[in-house]
């Protein structure tokens, strides 16, 4: 089993969010503590992944990076999928 740490930025987002949209992605999180490797990786970025969630308010993104040595998933980026890769672009930069 990995362990998944999210940075300050995620916990912000998840805050903002509904707690039924919440419980989903924190779902997809524990989900990927099992499965690390279940997100497709994101074109253009060799070292992230994109793990799509729908929940009852739309379809959500979880961007992560693996760090295989410690077995840690380190998600970087939690939101709704409109305007989600221009934020992350802009994150990025």
């Amino acid at each position: 089993m990995w362990e998944v740490h999210g940075t300050t930025r995620v916990t912000k987002n998840l805050n903002k969010l509904q707690k039924n949209i919440c419980e989903a992605i924190n779902k997809g999180l524990s989900n990927l503590g099992q499965n690390p490797f279940k997100g497709k990786t994101l074109k253009g970025y060799s070292n992230l992944r994109s793990l799509a969630i729908t929940t009852p308010g739309g379809e959500y993104r979880i961007i992560y990076t693996l760090k295989p040595e410690d077995k840690v998933v380190l998600v970087i980026l939690v939101g709704p999928r409109e305007g989600f890769y221009e934020q992350l672009k802009k994150l990025l930069e």
